[in-house]
């Protein structure tokens, strides 16, 4: 396959990089291309202020990313506390973890990789990075990815590296 068929999504909070991901992923799969991986979905409480992140799997598993920690907005067990941090949000990498990496473990040759999105937060995962990194380096996959505009990830300019060499 080519490289040329990878996308990279860039910008800001809120512009719509995961939402045009997920029709994208849709689109491609009732078309007959299957997509495997994850989406990254914000978490509202009652006010609508945002207490979070949890990470979706394209088959519809659901953990958390990260929480704050305001009383009663957090649903990460005590165990799972975190002293990752970013910002006011607690990173919960052991949850990220049981979603994601199972994705990745068997991934059909003709499917399309889905990360939405490489940041902070998903950088914490040792295993994560190393996984990404397995895939760029021996893949014949074509990949989507997103992340917010920011100069804080080395793993997504490596990918983009990987895109335009």
């Amino acid at each position: 396959m080519s490289k040329s068929l990878n996308i990279a999504l860039t910008g800001p909070p809120g512009i719509g990089k995961t939402t045009y991901i997920q029709k994208l992923a849709k689109s491609l799969n009732e078309r007959g291309i299957p997509c495997c991986g994850f989406l990254t979905e914000e978490v509202r409480g009652s006010n609508k202020e945002r207490i979070g992140f949890d990470v979706i799997s394209l088959d519809g598993k659901r953990g958390v990313l990260a929480r704050t920690n305001v009383s009663g907005a957090t649903s990460m067990s005590k165990s799972s506390a975190s002293s990752f941090m970013v910002g006011k949000y607690s990173v919960d990498v052991k949850a990220f973890e049981a979603v994601v990496l199972p994705l990745f473990n068997e991934i059909p040759k003709s499917s399309v990789i889905v990360i939405d999105e490489i940041g902070k937060m998903e950088m914490f995962s040792s295993k994560f990075v190393q996984k990404v990194k397995e895939i760029i380096s021996t893949s014949e996959h074509r990949m989507i990815i997103s992340r917010t505009n920011r100069d804080d990830c080395q793993m997504f300019e490596d990918l983009l590296n990987f895109f335009i060499s």
